[in-house]
């Protein structure tokens, strides 16, 4: 009788204790999904406070083209903007695609008459609340007639109101 007690109670232990497992398991994912989720939403907000993002000015880099990111629909989920470059006359327009730690991908098109033409895709990662590491991929070949950017550089905020000013 008292073996039995026994075996009861140790099958007790280990299923409290795998029941215990499990809820530390939960908390641990949760705890992981909310990090994410403020890590993301951080990038988010230090990228769209800026309003403006540009490679000109540094005189080390290795770079011969120089262009700016400048955000204007900052009100939604989904922001937007232009990019202005040293070798391309027209603007281009980049859209938010998605966000992944402290990476934001935005997809670039290229207006033609009244529709968006896909030119490329990159991938903004945050070094520092004030640098970005960005990398394009995907199509900018300069015999189409689209602009040329370099494939991975640093770029830093600058205030496009300010050179707004400048300039007229």
């Amino acid at each position: 009788m008292s073996d039995e007690i026994i075996q009861w109670l140790n099958m007790l232990a280990n299923i409290c204790t795998i029941l215990g497992f499990i809820i530390a398991l939960i908390s641990l994912i949760y705890f992981l999904k909310d990090y994410k989720n403020k890590i993301e939403y951080e990038t988010r907000k230090v990228f769209i406070e800026k309003r403006g993002w540009t490679n000109e000015g540094d005189i080390y880099t290795q770079d011969s083209i120089f262009f700016s990111l400048e955000i204007e629909n900052t009100d939604n989920y989904v922001f937007s903007g232009t990019i202005t470059t040293s070798n391309y006359p027209e603007k281009l327009t980049f859209y938010f695609d998605k966000v992944r730690g402290k990476s934001i991908f935005i997809k670039i098109h290229k207006n033609i008459g009244c529709r968006d033409v896909d030119l490329a895709l990159a991938k903004l990662k945050f070094i520092s609340p004030d640098l970005i590491q960005i990398t394009f991929t995907k199509g900018f070949e300069q015999d189409n007639y689209q602009p040329e950017f370099p494939y991975k550089t640093l770029i830093w905020p600058f205030a496009p109101d300010l050179k707004n000013l400048i300039e007229e």
